[in-house]
């Protein structure tokens, strides 16, 4: 197995070494023209017919009867292992060059698979909500409770996975940097109180409290879009991971030309040996409710990339008991 493995290790060390081929054969082609030189110098050294015979000048001396061999060889090698090195660099930065090249391309690639195909997985489950909603507000015919309590579940599932759907979409976009934020005046004490709206059911269902303490108003200037999707998913993670009968605070306040928007629960928390883990893609933090909630790992990070696109801040500052998550925008 050793033997194997060297000879793979000798394999690859010689296919890389092929690359610096070109580096070799000039340093070769040096030291020989070097020899040659001093070839010659031995040839011609009692009458003076050497190649180097011009330098004599220059170094206000003679080569007659001299043995130049030491001088002629050592600077052919140093100036062999000059040109060697300068060539070798020059190669490796149009290898690294290259193989940058290359990676960027596959992440393009990467990057817009994953955009098409949330885009042909989003239109289908919306169409799927439109339906589910027909059916939900009678307009289809009267429904019995027990249906009512089907279409409920499956609206609510539909709703997770355009969200998933959705996250997936943006991340593809952020790491593209397709992401055009469009700035413009909102209050952002509404948008808070519509992505509220949007859990009502799951926190009836889990008889969770949230608390919005704010100003009648609050004006801000960025991508409204941009920020509900931040705040959808900081909302997300705290009713995902807070136990039934449990609490959720949102405080909105405005602090010299900051907007401030902070999200405590009283849920499982985050440990602090787990806290440099946040805001990493596809990263799930092990708790008592990760194996029963589902997710995709990626809300966090794209909260913090949306957030910082209009030039705000995300952080997370350790709690004893349950999660908090400050959102610091400009105004």
């Amino acid at each position: 197995m050793k033997v194997k493995s060297f000879a793979r290790y000798i394999r690859h060390d010689i296919a890389v070494q092929k690359d610096y081929a070109g580096s070799y054969l000039m340093a070769a082609t040096i030291l020989l023209i070097a020899y040659f030189i001093n070839m010659n110098h031995i040839s011609h050294k009692d009458d003076g017919r050497y190649l180097i015979a011009p330098l004599e000048g220059a170094f206000n001396t003679s080569f007659l009867y001299l043995d130049m061999t030491p001088a002629i060889m050592s600077f052919g090698i140093l100036i062999a292992v000059f040109t060697f090195a300068i060539s070798v660099i020059i190669k490796r930065n149009r290898i690294v060059k290259s193989r940058l090249l290359h990676q960027l391309k596959v992440q393009e690639a990467r990057d817009d698979l994953l955009a098409l195909a949330s885009h042909q997985l989003r239109t289908p489950a919306t169409g799927v909500k439109q339906y589910l909603g027909i059916i939900r507000e009678d307009m289809a015919g009267e429904i019995t409770p027990k249906q009512r309590k089907l279409i409920n579940k499956a609206y609510r599932y539909n709703e997770n996975q355009l969200r998933i759907i959705n996250d997936f979409l943006y991340m593809a976009k952020l790491d593209a940097e397709r992401i055009i934020v469009h700035n413009r005046d909102f209050d952002l004490v509404s948008l808070a109180k519509e992505v509220i709206q949007t859990y009502d059911y799951t926190t009836a269902v889990k008889n969770l409290h949230i608390d919005l303490m704010a100003p009648e108003e609050l004006i801000i200037n960025s991508d409204k879009q941009c920020i509900r999707m931040s705040i959808e998913n900081l909302l997300s993670n705290s009713v995902k991971y807070t136990d039934s009968g449990g609490e959720i605070k949102i405080k909105i306040e405005k602090q010299d030309v900051i907007a401030k928007l902070t999200i405590v629960d009283t849920g499982v928390g985050i440990r602090k040996s787990d806290t440099s883990l946040l805001f990493k893609k596809f990263t799930r933090i092990e708790n008592p409710l990760s194996s029963v909630e589902g997710g995709s790992g990626i809300g966090l990070y794209i909260a913090k990339k949306l957030v910082e696109l209009n030039h705000g801040e995300l952080i997370n500052r350790p709690i004893s008991h349950g999660s908090k998550f400050i959102v610091e925008l400009p105004l």
